[in-house]
């Protein structure tokens, strides 16, 4: 009988002590803002009654990973990345026709960064910082 009880309670402090680490310990993405806001600006030559739709991408960082979703298919688009100094850290070139996602592998040095989108009729911009 000692050994079941024995048993029966050190099962409930093990379970104890694996959910307070696990609430305890704070990933690296916990700190960091992980959603980047991306504006859009359209073609600045279109009549305000004509009927464009805008995309709507959505762009999340990942350690060193920035992920774009686009929810509507754009054609061809070009995403570049640029630090404080105005350097090209990373780019590609995605047809979203095929590729509704695409990722980029950027650097994880402290610094400013900038996010441009373009393609055909738009052209995006976002913005994020590294600690």
């Amino acid at each position: 009988m000692k050994k079941i009880a024995i048993l029966i309670l050190s099962l409930f402090l093990s379970n104890g002590i694996n959910t307070f680490g696990a609430i305890k310990y704070k990933g690296p993405d916990e700190t960091e803002e992980t959603k980047i806001k991306i504006s859009i600006d359209g073609e600045p030559n279109l009549h305000p009654r004509s009927v464009v739709p805008q995309p709507s991408i959505t762009a999340e960082l990942f350690a060193d990973q920035l992920a774009f979703y686009f929810d509507d298919p754009v054609g061809e688009v070009v995403v570049t990345v640029t630090n404080s100094c105005g350097q090209v850290v990373s780019a590609c070139t995605c047809n979203t026709d095929f590729e509704p996602m695409t990722i980029l592998i950027v650097p994880t040095d402290p610094d400013f960064y900038r996010i441009e989108l373009e393609g055909a009729g738009f052209k995006g911009y976002g913005e994020y910082s590294r600690n």
